[in-house]
């Protein structure tokens, strides 16, 4: 079923206790360098460099189909073209998990993925979607008029790359 680009529908935070963990993560105590002055940076929990690679690795594992050639950095004026590329421009499905998002000066690939989630929820551009039995979350981020990126991401893998951040690169093989 296609969904549209629409983010009107305003959550019961105080019913979903998936959707307060993610914001309780991805917004309040954002791992990005400068997004939260409650969060623990990548770095300060012992992310450096080389480590990302095997992170971004443990973050493709742990989703049902998040992949390098769906996780795609982009400038801002070809954002749409890169979804029109996936199909995924005009409306969407959850048939597979995919980010198209620009990178912020100063971040990685994947700082920028978590920060590009964390401007969603702290803007309102995200909603819930069931498909086959499971739930996504659908993302946009905007600024004015310029689209920044747009994702589907599995609830599942959302709260498993939590899992994965905190745990930090000693854990991650």
């Amino acid at each position: 079923m296609a969904n549209s680009w629409t983010f009107r529908k305003i959550p019961n935070l105080r019913e979903d206790e998936s959707l307060q963990r993610l914001m309780q993560f991805y917004l309040i105590q954002s791992p990005v360098p400068g997004a939260s002055v409650k969060g623990e940076t990548f770095k300060q929990r012992g992310w450096k460099k080389h480590s990302f690679l095997n992170l971004q690795a443990q973050m493709r594992s742990s989703s049902k189909s998040f992949t390098k050639a769906n996780w795609i950095t982009s400038s801002t004026k070809d954002v749409p073209k890169e979804l029109q590329n996936l199909s995924r421009f005009d409306n969407f499905d959850c048939s597979f998990e995919f980010a198209v998002h620009t990178v912020k000066s100063g971040l990685n690939q994947t700082e920028a993925l978590f920060y590009f989630i964390r401007n969603s929820f702290a803007h309102g551009g995200y909603r819930k979607c069931k498909y086959e039995n499971d739930i996504y979350y659908a993302f946009e981020n905007r600024q004015g008029k310029h689209l920044k990126g747009r994702a589907v991401l599995a609830e599942s893998t959302l709260l498993a790359w939590i899992n994965l951040v905190k745990k930090g690169p000693s854990a991650v093989v």
